[in-house]
């Protein structure tokens, strides 16, 4: 279902990537262009792997050492939250979780790269 949604989008984009720009640009800022550029060059089939990767995660083994080397980030508005907080408590219980207030999906990576990024660099310290 999703794929179907992402190709649509992609459909719309290559008919008026100036309008699918600006509402990119609602959600993910200044990266929109880019984000809006690499859409509409894909194969349907990246665009179902993609969709599919994302639905389907896969938890290889970590032993506890690398657990802790392991960062998650979320957004608190982002639709798999919960699931992903779950599902990370139980495959990784030693891994660090960042819930970011008031982002949904990648939005804080996006909009605000420099705190993201100092909060990178402050969990390899």
């Amino acid at each position: 279902m999703l794929g179907h949604v992402f190709l649509s989008k992609q459909k719309k984009a290559r008919q008026d990537p100036q309008a699918a720009i600006s509402q990119v640009a609602k959600r993910y800022g200044k990266h929109a262009k880019l984000l809006v550029d690499t859409l509409v060059t894909m194969d349907k089939q990246s665009i179902r792997n993609i969709v599919y990767d994302c639905g389907h995660i896969r938890f290889p083994r970590l032993l506890e050492d690398r657990q802790q080397d392991a960062i998650f980030s979320y957004g608190d508005k982002d639709s798999n939250v919960g699931h992903a907080r779950r599902s990370i408590k139980k495959h990784y219980p030693k891994a660090k979780l960042k819930i970011w207030q008031g982002y949904g999906h990648c939005e804080e990576m996006t909009q605000n790269t420099e705190a993201y990024m100092a909060f990178v660099k402050g969990c390899m310290d």
